[in-house]
């Protein structure tokens, strides 16, 4: 069925409840989530998946995960050691890494002339400095995999390393999660709103762009009043600012059971013409 302004007003005009039109639904949604926009929201999750991939890669490649594994599920044994030497590195935003070079002498069958293992870890603050004796912990069948206590085996914490698929999720859902509370809200306003009339008050500069509008309705014999958005398009605004400076009244669809929920029925009759 094509829709027309004629019957769209028709047909929200009617008793709730109402049997929603697909393709009426998918117009209206149109509204707040045009075209352009849904391809974007596609193209947005392959990005998302392309960097984080690569990211993870690259983090996978300079962390020793087994190394890091095995230091914490043990078992362990700890010695004393001598930090070589300490560098500090500042990232981009302000976070500081500390690297600690050190060496030490395992408890193992080795020679008496055998040189110190030597090893190097990380951390976030300051826990010692070059010449210090610090504890250093290790692997009794890999020395070679130690760190000193407090510090971990690779620069990149595994707590960063887990939060970028977490993020990544998040940021996935969002954009389709928008979409469908946009949807559902929609169509149960379609399906049982309350049809009212009311005036634009106030047109303001919204969220991205857009167009918050404030308009003013009875219902009930309650005067209330609400805040819906709009695109932000020239023609879009100018139509507005006609509709507000001259009064002219627009069609709602009101919740009935949260009366500040509504929809402006006119945004979609104006996109007809």
């Amino acid at each position: 069925m094509e829709w027309t302004t004629q019957n769209i007003k028709w047909f929200f005009q009617q008793s709730p409840p109402r049997q929603v039109d697909e393709t009426l639904l998918k117009e209206t949604l149109d509204l707040y989530f045009p075209k352009m926009v849904r391809l974007l929201f596609l193209a947005l999750p392959v990005l998302i998946l392309v960097i984080s991939g690569m990211v993870l890669t690259f983090m996978i490649k300079t962390v020793d995960l087994k190394g890091e594994w095995d230091l914490f599920a043990g078992p362990t044994a700890q010695i004393s050691g001598k930090v070589l030497n300490v560098e500090k590195r500042t990232g981009s935003k302000g976070s500081v890494t500390y690297t600690y070079t050190f060496e030490f002498k395992p408890v193992v069958r080795r020679e008496a002339s055998d040189p110190p293992v030597k090893g190097a870890c990380f951390s976030g603050d300051r826990l010692a400095s070059s010449g210090d004796t610090v504890t250093v912990e290790y692997l009794p069948e890999d020395p070679k995999t130690s760190i000193i206590r407090g510090c971990r085996l690779s620069p990149v914490p595994l707590a960063s390393m887990a939060a970028i698929p977490l993020l990544t999720v998040i940021i996935l859902v969002v954009p389709f999660g928008m979409m469908r509370y946009k949807q559902r809200f929609l169509q149960r306003l379609m399906a049982s709103g309350v049809a009212t009339s009311g005036t634009v008050q106030k047109i303001k500069p919204g969220p991205k762009g857009a167009i918050t509008i404030e308009v003013r309705y009875e219902l009930d014999g309650k005067e209330l009043t609400a805040k819906t958005n709009a695109g932000g398009r020239k023609q879009e605004k100018e139509w507005l600012k006609s509709i507000q400076e001259s009064g002219q009244p627009v069609l709602l669809l009101v919740d009935p059971d949260k009366p500040g929920k509504i929809f402006m029925v006119d945004l979609l009759l104006n996109s007809k013409t």
